[in-house]
């Protein structure tokens, strides 16, 4: 009798285990307990994805609009949407193997001070036949694969640090297909498709800027004070410290991207005045601070 009792225990609440991490909320709770203090966030700044799906301008407005909402449920990121000069079409033409990172767009994201890009990519729907279920019940349906492929470029560093496609399959019985209009067959996919695909893209987006350390640069330098591009907004204190690394080589990369790589450790800064967006900041001992220099928040 007690065996029984313990085993439908132990059920249960592995029951109760899986189901609370199955959901989106849980998602978010495992993410608190991981990072519990937020020490400063990070700016994002998020294009308008490159419809190539057929969505309409009002369609990719709302699939970009919903992936920044997702993504501000994390506390660690400070969300932009991006201002009328990125968003000119020359400079978000369509992408080789899905991937944006032109290098005018990363100048322009680091005159903003962002740490970071965001691009996004809504791929061709891919239509094909299959057959589905067990003989003699089979039947054919149409499948339609929509798929997003979203980058993220360190700013700092010019580094594309995620890349990641996700795909998701509609099935649909070939009768209803003849039966019905193609816009509003094509407008039930995204509707069952994209919000899913938007929601796991934001999850992993989160993980990897969570995982990172906080990166700036250093502005100007100025008879002994040092203006950092680190201000109130992203929660900046006068305790915090940084230590300061030279811009070493820069890399160029494919498609004129540059890769700077970091140099050698020249110092530490603290701040003394915090402003908005920006802080002065003044040395902890000696060091040799110059503009362009980059620097990395201290645990």
């Amino acid at each position: 009798m007690k065996r029984h009792y313990l085993v439908g225990v132990v059920a249960a609440l592995f029951i109760l285990f899986a189901l609370s991490f199955g959901c989106s909320t849980a998602k978010s709770w495992v993410r608190t307990i991981r990072h519990p203090e937020v020490e400063l966030k990070k700016r994002v700044v998020v294009l308008p994805f490159i419809d190539q799906a057929g969505l309409g301008e009002a369609g990719a407005g709302q699939a970009t609009e919903s992936f920044i909402t997702s993504l501000a449920e994390s506390p660690h990121l400070l969300l932009f949407s991006a201002p009328p000069s990125m968003r000119a079409k020359k400079r978000i033409k369509s992408p080789e193997f899905g991937i944006v990172t032109h290098p005018t767009l990363v100048k322009m994201a680091d005159d903003l001070d962002m740490n970071a890009l965001i691009t996004g990519v809504i791929n061709p729907i891919e239509i094909s036949n299959r057959k589905k279920g067990i003989w003699p019940f089979r039947s054919e349906v149409q499948v339609y694969e929509v798929s997003v492929v979203i980058n993220v470029v360190d700013i700092i560093n010019g580094t594309l640090i995620l890349t990641r496609l996700v795909p998701q399959e509609v099935l649909i019985d070939r009768d209803d297909v003849e039966s019905r209009d193609e816009k509003e067959l094509m407008d039930e996919v995204i509707e069952e498709s994209l919000p899913d695909i938007l929601e796991e893209h934001a999850s992993r987006v989160i993980e990897t800027m969570e995982e990172r350390v906080w990166e700036g640069k250093i502005r100007d330098v100025r008879e002994g004070l040092i203006k950092i591009n680190a201000g109130k907004d992203i929660g900046l204190r006068k305790d915090h410290r940084f230590d300061v690394f030279a811009s070493n080589d820069v890399i160029q990369a494919r498609g004129n991207t540059t890769l700077t790589l970091l140099g050698e450790l020249i110092g530490e800064i603290k701040p003394i005045s915090i402003m908005e967006k920006h802080s002065l900041a003044e040395a902890v001992g000696d060091g040799r601070f110059t503009a362009g220099q980059v620097i990395r928040l201290r645990h």
